[in-house]
This record gives C-alpha cells, structure tokens and sequence, in this order.
C-alpha cells in the first residue's frame, strides 16, 4: 500500500504575478487565475543540483506533487474550481442546479464557466489587472521599438492562494529537504520575473476548511450513479483511449460505465517543450479542471459494498491518478459533496470586487480595448518624451552655462564641473538595460555603502559624483537634482496629462525611460552649440 503524506502551504503574492496561458508573443495576452503547480516545482528546481541523486524522485518520478494553488478568499476560507457540472437558470445569480445526476424540467440553463467555489458555496474572484509596457529597440539608441507596445495581464499582488505538497512513499528526510527548499524565500515566479513581477512568499498553513478535505459521500441509495471531480487538469495514461476516463483509473470497479450526459469535461491537447531534448513532447489529451465524469453503479450494490469501494478509491487517487503528477495534474475527488446531488442550493454569487477584474468580461472586449489603448500610447509615447524633453532643457542649459562660468574662472576644462558626453553616452546605455521608473532611480541616485557592501547609483559614484553634483546654479539645482525630474511620478503625469494618455505605472515607467534615452541623444549636440570659451552662450 502507496504511504501518502499531505502538507498545505500558503501562498502570498508579495507582487503582481504573471502566470501566461499560452507562451505566444502576438494577440491578446492573458494569465491564469490560480497558481500553476508546475511553477512551484520550478521554484524548488532552482536547487536542483542540491538534491543530487534524489533529484529523478522530486522532480520527474511523481512521487513528489506539487499541487496548484487556489485562491483564498478574503475571510481565510480556500476556494476550488467550480465544477463544470453546475448550471444556472438564464438571468438568475443565486439557483444552483448540478445536472450530474438530473436536469429539471421545462428550464433554460446556463454553464457557470468561471469562478471559485469554498465551502460555504460562495463564489470567489481572484484580481486580475493589465498593465501595459514597451519594448526597447537599443540599436536606436535606446527609443521604443515601432509596433513593440505590449501588455501583461496578471494576478494582483496581496492575494493569498493555498496549495497541498503530496509524498507518495518519500522518506521523511528527503520531504524535509523539499519543504524547506520551498519555504526558502521569498523567491520570483511566472513570467518577467527579472522585472517588478513575480515576488511571492510561501509559508506553512493547517487551514482544513477547503471542499476538496470532506470525505467521499456515498450516493443515497437507488440513485445508481456516482460523479468523480477533477481538482485539477488532468492527463489520462495511454491506455486511456476513450473519450471518457474509464472507472479502474479511479480506483473503481471495471464494470461500472461512465454516462456521457451526466458527465461535463472540457479537453485540449498539450505538447510540452523539453528544454534538454529542444523538442515538444508527443501530444497529449487535458482534461481541464473542474470537469466532472459521472459512472452508473454497477446493479446489486449494497451500501456496505459501496462504502468499502469508496474508501478503496480514495486511497488509489490520494497521491494522484494519470500522467505529470509532479506538476500537480491528476488531483481529484471521488463523490464529493460538491455534486453530490441535482437540487438546487442558494449560493453567495459574490461579483469581482473590482471593476478591473477580468473574470467576467467576454475576452473578446478586453483584448479588443487593451490594443487600441496600446495603439494609442504607442503612437503618441515618442511625442510626449520630446516634449518633455524640450521643456526641461532650458533648465539644462543654465546649468551648463554657470558650470562653464566656474570652470573658466578656475581656469580649468569646461565640463570639469558638468556631465560630459561621454557622461551622457553611459547615461543612454544604462537606462536602456534596466527596467521600470523606481528601478532606474536606484540605478541613477541610490547611495553607496562600502561597510554593508551597497554599491552606489550612476550619479553618486566615481566621476559620475563630481560631475552630476559638482555644480550648484542660483536657487540650489543642481545637475543630479535636474535629472531626478526624469523619474519623479508626478512630474511625468503632468506631462502626460495635455496629451490625454493613462498615467498608469506601466506608462510612467515608459516615458521615463524613453525621455531619458531622448535627453541622453541630445544632450551632445546641445554642448556643441555651447560656447567652449566658458561664456556659455549659444552659438
């Protein structure tokens, strides 16, 4: 008999999160709403060398499973997915009809595609917003690339989610060795992590109110039929042939009969990438999660049979059933509670609680008004940073014109008190290698400390400390504090604001960056037209 040892994390979004459908570049982007099981393996597998020998069993053998995680609703109570099997009448929010068993008569229903369910059958919606970016074309020095506005959708940072860790016949150290390695964070997850996505905690947690913890429920007697949920996706074994699972991989009798009516399964085919071999794997059939595989009993089967059989399912499917276990596939429930019957159950049918949720929208709308937005910006971005530019240069040149001043009466070189070009050339190189606004002001201005190893910013270090700080103009500017108007929030939005654009983070982030490569590009050939002489007037 398989030992199967069960433990149940905490999952905390520290930020956004990015967790992509699909790997394609072009259309409409758009993200899972729970946590993948898979990427928390690839948490874990960022010490694989660690685990030396025993990496096969964590990683690749299912023997270790690491489980999707749900979301937490807002009250601490974990969620699962909403079966499939449930349906509505068209326009009501609160009747709830499971037609795995029986559809009423004489009523026009409707599939409740989307959505979380937790045990007290209220309904819940993670937070998910888009946020727009650019991309950067550095052989242009840096300017946004044409056509190269893009958009992340992804889970709102301060949501929690849960997710159970399953050992089937581990020993006890090497499950040590995995929890810790999880627990070992924060660490980065999902798409862009090497930009502001993806920092999440993991933490220990013995909530035991989740749907999936009940028990199997035998079906009263005389109904004839019992329903399988599946938790998560799940990938049938090869023998699997039919349209339908079949009840031995369940841990079911042979002769009991899946009933297609009763039974509500949404199926597409994955092809996983091997990185090693640089190949897709073969084809392979998914059922998705939620779905439900409804079984006729075979006749004659005594209550007591049937408990037996119940308890002899649960243990077949604890540490998971089909093929990718270790990614989490194949978790599911045998006659739960959940579709345990056909009457109709008053549910908290509770709306996303933010405007900007997705959940609910057709995804047709949100692609449509994510890329005429991104058309918009796109266009108008490049404008707006020579603008602002424009505008602030005319501080600059004061700048330049007493730095020179100071620099002739000391009898020194011109730009011995202000960025030279080649200042400016290191400027444009480093904003185009880092990412977002409050990122390139560390790079630009953080303060260096030797004793804690803290390596200082552009403008506060070496050469770059006497020439964006060595020259102070009437009324306390200077050159650093100039450059800082380049990342202040509210001075970008300001300049956003004639233009009638969102000033969004995502926005703010990109026009930063661009007016700075604009203002670096420039600022050459406005010293040529200065005057070497140190009076400081334009040629």
């Amino acid at each position: 008999m398989t030992s199967v040892t069960t433990f149940r994390f905490r999952l905390h979004l520290e930020q956004d999160a990015v967790f992509s459908v699909t790997q394609a570049s072009a259309g409409g982007h758009e993200t899972h709403d729970f946590v993948p099981g898979n990427v928390l393996r690839g948490a874990v597998g960022r010490h694989y060398e660690d685990f030396g020998e025993d990496a096969w069993t964590v990683f690749h053998s299912g023997a270790v499973s690491f489980g999707n995680a749900y979301p937490i609703r807002d009250d601490g109570l974990p969620t699962v997915p909403v079966p499939l099997s449930w349906h509505r009448p068209k326009g009501a929010s609160t009747d709830l009809n499971d037609l795995s068993h029986e559809k009423p008569l004489g009523m026009k229903l409707e599939q409740v595609r989307r959505g979380y369910v937790a045990a007290d059958l209220g309904f819940w919606h993670p937070l998910i917003d888009h946020r727009q970016k650019t991309a950067i074309d550095r052989a242009a020095f840096g300017r946004a690339r044409n056509h190269a506005l893009f958009g992340y959708s992804g889970l709102r940072r301060g949501q929690s989610f849960w997710f159970d860790l399953v050992f089937a016949d581990v020993p006890l150290e090497l499950q040590r060795r995995v929890r810790d390695r999880l627990l070992d964070g924060p660490f980065h997850v999902g798409r862009s992590r090497g930009a502001e996505y993806g920092l999440v905690s993991v933490e220990p947690w013995d909530e035991s109110r989740s749907p999936a913890d009940q028990p199997p429920q035998a079906p009263e007697d005389g109904a004839g039929m019992l329903s399988v949920y599946l938790l998560s996706d799940l990938v049938p074994p090869p023998d699997e042939t039919g349209p339908l699972p079949s009840a031995p991989l369940f841990g079911l009798p042979a002769d009991w009969s899946a009933v297609e009516p009763r039974s509500f399964v949404r199926s597409r085919l994955m092809a996983g990438f091997n990185g090693k071999w640089r190949r897709f794997d073969q084809d392979r059939q998914v059922l998705d999660k939620g779905g439900v595989v409804t079984y006729r009993v075979a006749p004659g089967t005594t209550r007591a049979e049937l408990e037996r059989i119940l308890e002899a399912a649960r243990m077949a499917v604890a540490p998971g059933v089909g093929l990718h276990r270790a990614e989490g596939l194949g978790r599911v429930l045998v006659a739960p509670w959940l579709v345990k019957d056909a009457k109709p159950c008053p549910i908290e049918a509770t709306p996303p609680r933010d405007a900007r949720s997705q959940a609910d929208r057709p995804l047709s709308n949100a692609v449509l008004l994510a890329w005429a937005e991104a058309r918009v910006v796109e266009r108008l971005l490049p404008l707006v940073a020579d603008h602002f530019v424009e505008e602030q240069e005319a501080d600059l040149r004061k700048l330049y014109r007493g730095a020179m001043g100071k620099a002739v009466v000391m009898g020194e070189a011109p730009f011995s008190h202000a960025p030279s070009r080649a200042q400016w050339g290191a400027l444009g190189d480093l904003v185009v290698q880092v990412d977002g606004r409050a990122e390139i002001h560390s790079a630009l201005f953080r303060e260096g400390d030797r004793k804690l190893g803290i390596e200082g910013g552009f403008c506060t270090t070496g050469v770059g400390r006497k020439a964006w700080a060595g020259h102070v103009e009437r009324g306390g500017l200077r050159f650093d504090g100039w450059l800082q108007r380049f990342t202040d929030p509210e001075t970008l939005k300001k300049a956003l604001a004639p233009f009638d654009l969102p000033t969004d983070d995502a926005v703010c982030d990109a026009l930063c960056r661009l007016s700075l490569v604009v203002q670096a590009g420039r600022a050459p050939r406005l010293l040529a037209r200065l005057d070497t002489s140190g009076q400081g007037a334009d040629r």
